[in-house]
């Protein structure tokens, strides 16, 4: 059993990881912009593409 986990004790980090190299990795991490919003062309309202409209069949 011994032999089986020795290699993922091996895996560890040797050193902290920097407050610049955290922050450039979690940088792509941040909100993107939405692209698949249009208007409905029945009532106008901002809704999704390939969505119905939650204002048009709100009954």
């Amino acid at each position: 059993l011994a032999e089986v986990f020795e290699p993922f004790l091996w895996a560890a980090p040797k050193k902290k990881t920097s407050h610049s190299k955290k922050r450039m990795r979690s940088a792509n991490k941040g909100l993107k912009d939405k692209t698949n919003i249009v208007n409905c062309p029945s009532c106008g309202q901002r809704r999704l593409t390939h969505h119905l409209c939650i204002y048009c069949y709100k009954d």
